[in-house]
């Protein structure tokens, strides 16, 4: 249509140039809400064109069982196996799983999650602290680096 600006035009993926949006639901008390919220807000993201990564970060699990996968069933490996410390890293690109939303992908939860805080002070204490890629947001962003492309927004469900 002449005259028509395509800069004004809806387009729900991310425009080159544009960074990886990050969205974390956070709240230090449970059953607060975190994770209907972390569902809700990513699958509405999902329906309306978005390319979603959902992440579950809580051992609990409940963001993982609510698309489908059954973490005390299905073996599949969580956010732990992209930035722990030892030579079994895997990249991030394996552990993510299709949800039968379209536009949603996740990585789901189990209670290995729970070794990365038991890892940490140990190679902070063995190593120091002036490597930051020891933080975890840090081996985070390093972690999604890789699959960045490949999503319009990452959805993060913390534990409290």
């Amino acid at each position: 249509q002449k005259g028509r600006s395509d800069s004004r035009m809806y387009v729900p993926h991310r425009k080159d140039g544009e960074h990886l949006q990050i969205v974390a639901v956070v709240n230090f008390k449970g059953g607060s809400g975190k994770t209907t919220t972390t569902a809700h807000l990513a699958q509405h993201l999902a329906l309306t064109g978005h390319r979603v990564l959902a992440i579950d970060l809580d051992p609990q699990a409940s963001l993982t069982a609510l698309h489908g996968i059954q973490p005390e069933l299905d073996q599949f490996p969580s956010l732990y196996e992209a930035i722990r410390y030892d030579e079994h890293k895997k990249p991030i690109s394996a552990l993510i799983r299709k949800t039968n939303f379209p536009g949603l992908d996740i990585i789901p939860a189990n209670l290995e999650l729970q070794e990365f805080e038991y890892d940490t002070p140990l190679i902070l204490a063995e190593k120091g602290t002036r490597d930051m890629g020891r933080l975890f947001f840090t081996r985070l962003d390093a972690a999604l680096s890789e699959v960045g492309d490949k999503f319009d927004v990452v959805v993060l469900d913390c534990p409290p």
